[in-house]
């Protein structure tokens, strides 16, 4: 049976030293972001939860329910104005729901603009006509409307039904990223990263692409993981692009699965891994990314049979969520037969609370059968791991009167202070 002595130890994290790189990332991040796609609605922001209420807000549409509907949107009413041009846009009827939609928006409802806009944009149930769009877009926006914001920003930024204009889409796109849009904090990354429509300014960048890669917006993702592998605005930190990295290609990001490929090629923040380099550039191959091709095809002059074989193999079985990190070496199958106890390597943790909660690393408990504590009587319980930003909580057994406190103020930390670390993160790069 297999089990790891997990103990609380102080240790300094040691910067890792890059060596010089056989491969590069090839494309600048400037284009390599404009390949990027994102949703212009925030995953965690709650502009529809408000904003779009009544129109995502179910309702019967028997005969009578309609007509009821229709009763109160002809006396003027505009929730049931909105409602209906809601209805007759699921039923696929754009010449009815641009009538309603019209009558809910000159009532001054903001959603019901910013509808009525993106139906003059697309010339859904009217005759195209992209400055009424910017016109209603503009409405909606004044009014808070978060995609509205985001919409207008993008006329500005294309110069779509208006004059192209770069400050007045970073302004807009501005107010919509402060209401926690993560396209709009993407958006406002790139500006900065480019000087376009402000000064150029890397790291105000970073620190926007941080904002939505925290949201979980996968291009963001990639763009910080680009930001910290060059030290664009950030401190150089290969172990932390990696990071990143490979949160954006756990969601099938094609540019930070090449860029997982350049480090495990030149064992940039974790180790070389030629095998695992060319799976990553097969993966972002498939996807179009050019190149990931020519990486992939270069390695294949080079390397065995049977790596190649393996390479594919990793690729072929992907599956998005996945890291492809290298597997923790387990017990021999006979020791598990026989129901052997033995120790296979020791890892550190730290306790976060008097409940007995202490943090890891997964891959310190991965593939365990037990997880004993140095110091504590019993097995500790794993409640719950993630492999993609390798961490895992224990319980602990027994009483536990001390343990770790955490900066009251945390938002005052800067970047460049002293810290100390518990334990040895990222096993498998260090």
């Amino acid at each position: 049976m297999k089990f790891f002595k997990v103990t609380v130890l102080l240790a300094f994290l040691l910067p890792l030293s890059g060596c010089d790189g056989q491969t590069s990332e090839g494309k600048s991040h400037e284009s390599a972001a404009s390949k990027q796609s994102a949703d212009r609605s925030s995953p965690n922001s709650d502009e529809y939860s408000r904003a779009d209420e009544i129109l995502s807000k179910k309702f019967g549409s028997t005969e009578e329910q309609i007509a009821k509907l229709h009763k109160e949107a002809e006396a003027g009413d505009a929730v049931a104005q909105q409602k209906l041009g809601f209805y007759y846009d699921t039923q696929k009827d754009a010449v009815n729901a641009f009538e309603w939609t019209q009558k809910a928006a000159a009532q001054g409802g903001a959603v019901a603009q910013r509808k009525l806009g993106a139906m003059y944009e697309s010339g859904e149930g009217t005759q195209k006509d992209d400055v009424k769009a910017v016109e209603w877009y503009q409405k909606a926006a004044t009014q808070g409307d978060v995609v509205a914001q985001v919409d207008l920003a993008m006329c500005y930024d294309k110069g779509t039904g208006t004059t192209k204009d770069d400050a007045k889409a970073a302004e807009w796109y501005q107010k919509a990223a402060a209401q926690g849009n993560a396209y709009a904090q993407l958006q406002l990354g790139y500006m900065y990263s480019r000087g376009t429509g402000v000064n150029k300014d890397l790291v105000k960048a970073s620190e926007w692409y941080q904002k939505a890669a925290e949201l979980g917006d996968a291009p963001s993702q990639y763009s910080l993981g680009y930001m910290y592998s060059h030290g664009n605005g950030v401190s150089k930190d290969s172990v932390k692009a990696f990071e990143w990295y490979q949160k954006a290609a756990a969601q099938g990001n094609a540019s930070a699965k090449f860029g997982i490929g350049v480090l495990y090629a030149n064992g940039e923040g974790v180790s070389k891994d030629y095998v695992r380099a060319y799976a990553w550039f097969n993966l972002a191959a498939a996807q179009g990314h050019s190149d990931a091709q020519l990486n992939r095809d270069r390695f294949e002059n080079w390397m065995t049979s049977a790596e190649v074989k393996e390479g594919q193999r990793l690729a072929s079985n992907w599956k998005k969520g996945e890291t492809l990190l290298p597997p923790i070496r387990s017990l021999p199958e006979s020791a598990l037969q026989n129901h052997e106890l033995s120790k296979q390597q020791t890892g550190t943790a730290f306790v976060v609370s008097s409940n007995g909660h202490a943090l890891t690393n997964h891959h310190v408990i991965n593939g365990c059968t037990e997880v004993k504590v140095a110091g504590h009587e019993g097995v500790a319980k794993v409640i719950t791991s993630d492999s993609v930003n390798d961490l895992a909580l224990l319980q602990l057994p027994g009483i536990n009167n001390n343990f770790a406190k955490f900066n009251p103020e945390p938002g005052k930390l800067r970047q460049g202070e002293d810290v100390i670390v518990f334990g040895y993160p990222l096993n498998f790069a260090l």
